[in-house]
């Protein structure tokens, strides 16, 4: 069976977002994950002609816990989760083999 574990050699902390009262994203405990990241630049275009510049692509464990819009702090950047792909070997196999996040740059504001 396909194992990403050998490379995933970088180390990355999820924090989850949800929104408060104001509409603000207010952050959750961050996690450290083992990771593989890529510094990317697509653009995808969507049925109603929105562009998102996708900016890297991380990957992790099938285990991690990672859902759009929770925010990737890594190498000192932070990074929006834009799309998240859980990538099966095959059809058969009812597991997940990596997780694949399309991410874009954030600015954060102290």
């Amino acid at each position: 069976m396909f194992n990403l574990d050998s490379k995933l050699v970088e180390t990355c902390t999820i924090y989850p977002t949800t929104p408060n009262r104001y509409g603000d994203l207010v952050y959750g405990t961050g996690v450290s994950y083992p990771c593989l990241y890529r510094d990317i630049s697509l653009v995808n275009q969507t049925d109603y002609q929105e562009n998102i510049t996708i900016d890297g692509i991380f990957w992790f464990r099938a285990d991690t816990v990672v859902e759009k819009g929770d925010v990737i702090s890594f190498s000192g950047e932070y990074y929006a989760v834009e799309k998240v792909t859980r990538a099966k070997r095959l059809l058969i196999f009812a597991q997940n083999s990596f997780i694949k996040c399309e991410v874009t740059r954030q600015k954060q504001i102290s």
